[in-house]
Parts: C-alpha cells; structure tokens; sequence
C-alpha cells in the first residue's frame, strides 16, 4: 500500500465517528503513524475509551501475550488481533453469538495447537454444548499483503516450509490427507523431486510459494498456508495432542469429546472501500478452494469462509458497543 492508500484507510477508519480520530498518533510533520496515541493509561483501559469495550483482562493479556507477538501489534489502529478482541470479548450465556446452527457461549483467544515447530495460535476459539469453532480472524492482512502477478512474473511469496511436505505426522500428506491434485487446485507449490518427500534433513532452505489462482489477479500466499496450518493444528485437538502443560489447557480432555469441529475463516469485507475490493474478492474465492478441497476429508465438520459483516448481520441480537460496530464497518 502507499502513503496515499494509507491515508484513505485512515480516512475509511474515522469517518463513522471522528472522535476516535483523536486518539490516532501522528508524527513531527503531522503524518498518521498507524499507532494508537501513547497514553498514561494502561492500553486495555484506554480501549476501553476509545472503542466503550468491556474487555476482561485474562482475555486482553491472552491476546498481547500470544505467539504472533500482539503485544507491539495490537496498538496498530488496523491490527487484526484488537479487532477479534473487541468483536468478541463479549460472549457469554447471556450474550451468546450464532454461526450456522451453533449457539457459542464462551470465548477463548490465541488458542494454541500443535503444528510443525512453533504451535498454531487461532486468534479465537468459540465454545457451545455441541460445539467448537475455530476462528482465524483477518482486518487488513489481506488487503496488504496479497502480491500482484507483473510482467508475467508470479509475486507469490515464499511461505510454506519444506517440513509440511515431509513424514511428520503434522505434514501436508499425512495431517491433511492431501494429494498432488489437492496442492495443485490449492495452487501450493511443492519441491521438484515431491511433492512429499520421505526425508527433508538439510533441505530447511527450500521453501515453497502459492501462487494466485488461474481468474485471479492477487495472492495472499501467507493467508492459504495460515489456513492449512490450522486444519492440522485442529487435528492434533481431535487427536487429543496438546502443547500445555498438565491442567493448563483451557480445554480440557473431558471438555471436547463428541463436540461438533468448525473451523471460520472470518474476514473484514471493507465496504466501501475500493482500494480493497479486489483483494478481498480473490482471497474469498482462493479460500473457498481451499474449504473445497478440504470438505471429503472429514478433517472439520463444517468449513465456513465468512465475512465479520454477515457475522454480524446474522446476529441481530448480539450485544456490540457502537464505536465499534462503526469503527470496523460492521453494519
């Protein structure tokens, strides 16, 4: 994005109500920073002003303190976490919150799953009688980081490990089921000799892009691979393989036996917003290829590719302070 796009998102940002607008930090020159004013004022507290949010501290420290680094992050005027948390920190028997013909009552962030290495963080993880959902949330990742094909050169970005199309128990092959067909729909690239391999040793520099669909103009590489990276850390909670300590899962074994498995792939469509239209548009239909190939291999019970705004529009009910309903264009 350059300066000029950024100045129209802060724009896009402020105009549903200005007054947030004063918390926004600007450099020497007057410039947006893309932060939160510093404040004397504990971040969550000043959240809580900003946004009229009543967010937990268990659930705040959760989120800053999770794998992906949030802590320096979540300041960002556009951070994907603070959004989750604001969306989300709410539900509760009496604030219950509906996908499909799940009812969900509880809610736990940066929930972690083991992968391959460093475990998988969900941003968020709703709880029901019959049911788990998995969430992986997204603001402006997608309209950021998706790459643009030129002069018929892919700017698909390296993001896959050699390790997912090895042996492990946790790879591509054997966590997920797939096959050569599968990585090709999906359009994963995999190592020349592969597309899985019997031993990846020395090979950790070979890293893998995925490249933009045939119809499409844009990629966003690292939000596939995040797709799949969580479809295998979701098997390994079916499976009962946990990367906490001895009672310090915050589900327990006897909390998730029978329980119906969803996984949300849960985006901010910008309405709106035209800079991102486009992007939004081909990571939707990258996505739901994905959830295709995905869908006759019983990894998940049900797969949903959604937008925060039909969240929310199938939730009149839901109890959602205005700012940020406004803020984040939710309705």
């Amino acid at each position: 994005m350059t300066k000029k796009d950024y100045e129209k998102l802060y724009d896009y940002l402020t105009k549903g109500d200005k007054t947030i607008e004063a918390y926004f930090e600007k450099d020497e020159k007057g410039n947006y920073t893309g932060k939160f004013k510093k404040s004397s004022k504990c971040k969550i507290k000043q959240f809580h002003e900003i946004f009229s949010a009543s967010i937990k501290c268990e659930q705040y420290d959760a989120v800053a303190n999770g794998e992906g680094n949030e802590q320096e992050k979540i300041d960002s005027v556009y951070s994907s976490s603070l959004q989750s948390l604001l969306v989300f920190h709410g539900v509760s028997g009496k604030n219950p919150i509906i996908i499909g013909s799940d009812t969900f009552t509880k809610v736990l962030f940066e929930y972690k799953n083991k992968v391959i290495g460093y475990p998988s963080s969900i941003d968020v993880v709703l709880i029901g009688d019959k049911s788990i959902a998995f969430i992986e949330s997204k603001f402006l990742e997608i309209v950021r980081d998706s790459t643009e094909e030129k002069n018929g050169k892919s700017a698909a970005r390296k993001v896959v490990g050699i390790s997912y199309f090895g042996p492990s128990d946790n790879g591509y092959k054997n966590a997920l089921k797939l096959k050569r067909e599968d990585l090709d729909k999906m359009k994963v690239n995999y190592p020349k000799n592969g597309p899985f391999l019997d031993d990846v040793s020395g090979l950790s520099k070979n890293v893998q892009s995925i490249d933009k669909l045939d119809d499409n103009t844009f990629v966003y590489s690292e939000g596939i691979k995040q797709i799949l990276s969580h479809l295998i850390g979701i098997q390994s909670f079916k499976n009962n393989v946990s990367v906490y300590e001895d009672g310090e899962d915050p589900i327990p074994l006897d909390k998730r036996s029978n329980k119906k498995i969803i996984y949300v792939e849960l985006y901010n469509s910008f309405p709106g917003f035209d800079y991102a239209k486009k992007r939004i548009i081909d990571f939707k239909k990258h996505a739901k290829v994905v959830k295709d190939v995905i869908k006759d291999k019983h990894l998940v019970d049900e797969f949903y590719v959604m937008s925060y705004q039909d969240l929310i529009k199938n939730n009149p009910e839901y109890t959602l302070s205005k700012k940020v309903l406004e803020y984040y264009h939710l309705k």
